[in-house]
């Protein structure tokens, strides 16, 4: 590289960097070999009357060309470094720009939700305001509502009694007598359930009495499984005592 250029590309860092702060706290070391143009504190009087003292025209003149080449570089350099920043700038205000757009949009969102949030609850409220006072009222109905099915079970009960009894379905008819019992035993003496217990009562002692004749039946069959178990007992004694009798017959 042309020693020149180089010595010109040194000088123009220098400059921008003492331009944009660099330098800060005394001279760094590269400083210190520059030019006393270049240095802090230059004494430009001091220069030029020292250059025209000692230096020859033809080189003050070739200095002269020189400088006003270098002022020229360090212009542009220092105007392409204002273009560049602006263009910077203005990307950045166009960023905080669009940034300020965004944050309004999303907090009109934002608003319109909490609006729309509190008119939900505001409704909510009126329609837990306009139910509270039939709430009692619904329940009641639902309480009536219930022992309404409960009854109508009870009005059926005979029915399905009877079929139970006919079927031979037993143990199904004794459960449902007695999920009804407490019914029976309220409101069994009141109006139309007089009628509706009695007829249970006669469908549950036809019940009772197939109950009664299948304990009977079983008892019977048990008592009949005994007797043969004892039959078959006592043959096989028999037998066997006959063997033994024979044996001994044929010892003898």
């Amino acid at each position: 590289m042309d020693p020149n250029a180089e010595e010109k590309a040194r000088r123009v860092r220098s400059l921008l960097s003492s331009y944009y702060g660099g330098g800060v706290g005394g001279p760094s070391p590269k400083t210190a070999s520059l030019p006393a143009i270049d240095r802090d504190g230059f004494d430009h009087d001091a220069y030029v009357t020292q250059s025209v003292r000692d230096v020859p025209l033809a080189e003050l003149q070739a200095r002269c060309v020189s400088m006003a080449g270098e002022i020229k570089q360090l212009d542009g350099d220092m105007q392409m470094l204002v273009y560049e920043n602006y263009s910077k700038f203005i990307v950045a205000t166009d960023t905080v720009k669009e940034m300020r757009s965004n944050v309004a949009t999303i907090e009109s969102r934002v608003d319109e939700l909490t609006a729309s949030v509190d008119g939900t609850a505001a409704k909510a409220d009126a329609v837990n305001l306009k139910l509270s006072s039939h709430r009692e009222q619904i329940e009641q109905l639902n309480g009536v509502r219930a022992l309404i099915k409960k009854l109508q079970a009870v009005f059926d009960l005979p029915a399905k009694l009877r079929t139970c009894a006919e079927t031979g379905a037993l143990a199904l008819a004794v459960r449902y007598y007695v999920g009804a019992g407490p019914l029976l035993a309220k409101y069994g003496d009141a109006g139309a359930f007089v009628g509706v217990k009695r007829e249970c009562d006669d469908a549950m002692g036809t019940v009772e009495e197939k109950l009664r004749a299948g304990f009977h039946d079983a008892a019977a069959a048990a008592g009949t499984r005994r007797r043969r178990r004892r039959e078959m007992h006592e043959k096989a004694s028999e037998k066997a005592s006959e063997k033994a009798s024979e044996k001994a017959s044929e010892k003898a």
